[in-house]
C-alpha cells in the first residue's frame, strides 16, 4: 500500500482563518460604519482579499490531491458564503488519489 501524504495547507487554512477574522472583528466593533474609526476599511478589504486568495488556494490543494481545482474553487466562489465553510471541511476529509487512480495525460 503507498504512502499517500496529504500537501501542505498551510495556505488554505492562512487565508481561511485571516479573511473571517478581518471581516468579523470590524462588523463586530464598529456600531457605526459612518464614523468608523480608520482601522476598519483596510480591515475588511483584507479580509475580503484574503478570501478570494482562498478560492485560489482551495482549488491548488484539490489539484494537488487529484480533484479538479475549477469545481473546488468554482464551488466555494459560486456557493458564499457557505460554499467557503463547505469547502473549508470537506478539504479535511479528501484523500489524496493514488497515481494508479488518476488517468495519465497523452
Amino acid at each position: 500500500m503507498d504512502d499517500v501524504s496529504k500537501p501542505g495547507r498551510w495556505l488554505v487554512d492562512a487565508t481561511f482563518w485571516l479573511g473571517h477574522i478581518a471581516l468579523i472583528v470590524p462588523f463586530w466593533l464598529v456600531d457605526d460604519f459612518s464614523n468608523a474609526p480608520l482601522w476598519a476599511l483596510p480591515a475588511v478589504l483584507v479580509g475580503l482579499i484574503s478570501l478570494i486568495v482562498y478560492f485560489f488556494a482551495i482549488g491548488v490543494f484539490a489539484h494537488r490531491m487529484g480533484r479538479s481545482a475549477i469545481v473546488w474553487g468554482g464551488l466555494a466562489c459560486l456557493l458564499s458564503p457557505l460554499g467557503v465553510w463547505g469547502s473549508y471541511l470537506a478539504s479535511f476529509f479528501i484523500e489524496p488519489r493514488r497515481s494508479s487512480q488518476i488517468a495519465p495525460l497523452r
